[in-house]
């Protein structure tokens, strides 16, 4: 009898470890997804905004590029006009 009481206790110690091990297991699992989820987000928020100044900067090159090229249309009509 006092075999089998030690084997229950032995029994319910290992369940109390192996129950004590998974939540610290689920745990650490919970705090790396949250941290992987976080990293994503900043990774996420980093590249809308470089998506942000790299379309404003698009935009005023485009703006650029169109005052040459008005630039360039008035210079060749002044030559033109000079060769009259």
């Amino acid at each position: 009898m006092n075999l089998a009481r030690q084997e229950i206790r032995q029994l319910k110690s290992a369940v109390e470890v192996a129950e004590r091990r998974y939540q610290d297991e689920y745990i650490q699992s919970t705090l790396q997804i949250r941290s992987a989820y976080e990293q994503a987000e900043a990774v996420k928020s980093k590249c809308a905004q470089r998506e942000a100044e790299l379309a404003e900067e698009l935009k005023r090159t485009k703006a650029e590029a169109e005052v040459l090229a008005k630039d360039m249309k008035l210079l060749k009509i002044s030559r033109s006009l000079s060769q009259i």
